[in-house]
């Protein structure tokens, strides 16, 4: 189809704009009808989804992070994270193995099913374990709490559906339980409806002020599991940028009980 004419092609963009806007508030007049408990009940359901296909028995992540820093040369590290879940309980277990001087660098997290995970580290110096608080910072200011991924304190609430990089996505409100504790207070993520895992989050202290900001780049599907690959973190406290890769994951090792235990911990921390 040709059109000569300028107001036909003014005509046509009014138009989509049109059903476009008419579609958008269409889907915001569904949403403000839904009840607080309907949207409690969503949001619950669709991080529910993600935990779904997110778990595994076992799995043994290998990752690069390079951390750049307004004022400080770059910092990159390579780690190892070990995750045992049945469903009851599950284990973790994170070792820096890179750079050399950082090998020290480990911690053990196990979590019972509806409970705080216990997180404890091992300091050669003293020998002593020490058990911290999720809140505890590992790297280029993310924490613990991060790194593992612990929804668990968080009540889930769906406020909108969207389009990001044309995909739908569910926009997730998830706030901090009142009993809980955590300098995350609050963050939004926008889960994909084709593969029901995160897109893009944004995290957000006591004061609403925004602290890091996640984007990921890149999926993969592994040996069935479809899972992150490549993740863009933003930390504006800071003043930092972080890149994310994975470098190896596998979800079909056998992973024995004694990885889990403190005394493979320190045996980490002191090789």
């Amino acid at each position: 189809m040709h059109l000569r004419n300028p107001r036909q092609v003014i005509s046509i963009v009014l138009l989509l704009s049109s059903a476009n806007l008419l579609a958008a508030c269409q889907r915001k007049a569904e949403q403000s009808n839904m009840s607080e408990e309907t949207q409690r009940a969503r949001g619950a359901e669709i991080v529910a989804e993600f935990q779904k296909r997110d778990s595994a028995p076992s799995r043994h992540v290998q990752l690069r992070m390079v951390i750049a820093t307004a004022d400080q040369p770059e910092k990159e590290y390579e780690f190892e994270i070990w995750r045992k879940q049945d469903p009851g309980e599950t284990k973790s277990l994170l070792h820096v193995v890179k750079p050399a001087t950082e090998r020290q660098l480990a911690s053990l997290s196990i979590q019972q099913a509806g409970e705080n995970p216990q997180n404890v580290t091992y300091h050669p110096a003293n020998n002593q374990f020490e058990e911290f608080d999720a809140d505890r910072q590992a790297f280029g200011g993310l924490t613990v709490q991060e790194m593992l991924g612990d929804w668990s304190k968080y009540e889930h609430r769906l406020i909108g559906e969207k389009e990001l990089d044309g995909v739908k996505v569910y926009e997730i409100e998830n706030t901090l339980k009142p009993n809980e504790s955590s300098i995350i207070k609050r963050f939004i993520v926008l889960i994909r409806a084709d593969n029901m895992l995160p897109a893009e989050a944004h995290v957000f202290n006591a004061e609403g002020k925004e602290i890091r900001t996640y984007r990921i780049k890149e999926y993969r599907t592994i040996e069935g599991h479809p899972t992150f690959w490549r993740i863009e973190i933003e930390n504006p406290v800071r003043r930092t940028k972080i890149a994310l890769e994975v470098l190896n994951e596998s979800f079909n090792e056998r992973l024995d009980e004694d990885l889990f235990t403190r005394e493979n911990l320190k045996r980490l921390a002191t090789a």
